[in-house]
């Protein structure tokens, strides 16, 4: 059984998603660990209750956040005429606290907006209550358990960060050889093929590592004399400090 650090730099850039997923379930089995079972979804009772159109006055309130007035007016003419009787809400300045209430006017930051709102009936609910109640458990049952398994993943796979991590490293590193190669290939045809000369103006965009490794990450064989006058500088500094 291969592991995922088994692989070359190489391989492991190649990987795809499902496949890294492999590798790191395979970490986690040497360690011991166990991947909780998603979830399963759930079954929620038939329940249709047609919701009547409202109205509602929308105003900017504290902290500057649009707010609802919490009425319901059968019909646009009916806030029309509420906002005329220009109403303001109970508002307090919270440098000084609650304790000191005062009146704000609706508009005293933009002027409020009549917007519709789809309310159900009452008596249309009671007749379902039941059922709803019994779906507002489940779905409260299944979130929990749903945010429980993800915190219970998260601590799993903390152990395997470290794949992740190389693995965009790896790719990362890729795509640099690629564009090191890509240079290169470049100034071959700019320099009519001829590799030395080439190879010189390679030696100058990129350090030698960095040649280096993209080269034997392709495994190429680095060009004749691609370092020979960096060798030759440091020789020559070698010769006049001794």
């Amino acid at each position: 059984m291969r592991r995922y650090w088994d692989l070359s730099e190489r391989e492991r850039a190649e990987l795809n998603s499902e496949e890294i997923e492999n590798f790191r379930q395979v970490e986690l089995m040497e360690k011991g660990l166990v991947v909780p079972e998603k979830p399963k979804g759930i079954e929620l009772e038939d329940v249709s209750v047609e919701s009547v159109k409202f109205y509602v006055i929308s105003y900017v309130g504290r902290y500057s956040h649009s707010e609802d007035l919490g009425i319901a007016f059968s019909c646009p003419e009916d806030a029309e005429a509420f906002l005329a009787l220009r109403p303001r809400f109970v508002d307090y300045d919270t440098a000084i606290g609650s304790d000191y209430k005062t009146s704000t006017p609706l508009d005293h930051r933009e002027p409020p907006s009549i917007k519709p709102i789809g309310l159900f009936p009452k008596d249309k609910l009671d007749s379902v209550k039941e059922a709803l109640r019994s779906n507002k458990k489940k779905k409260e049952a299944h979130r929990d358990a749903s945010n429980a398994y993800q915190r219970k993943l998260q601590e799993i796979y903390k152990e395997s960060e470290a794949i992740i991590s190389d693995w965009h490293q790896c790719i990362e590193k890729r795509e640099a050889v690629k564009s090191l190669l890509r240079t290169w290939n470049r100034y071959v045809e700019l320099a009519e093929g001829d590799e030395a000369i080439a190879g010189r103006f390679l030696a100058k965009a990129y350090e030698r590592e960095e040649i280096q490794d993209a080269f034997a990450w392709e495994r190429l064989g680095l060009p004749d004399g691609l370092f020979e006058e960096e060798s030759k500088g440091e020789e020559e500094c070698d010769t006049f400090t001794s």
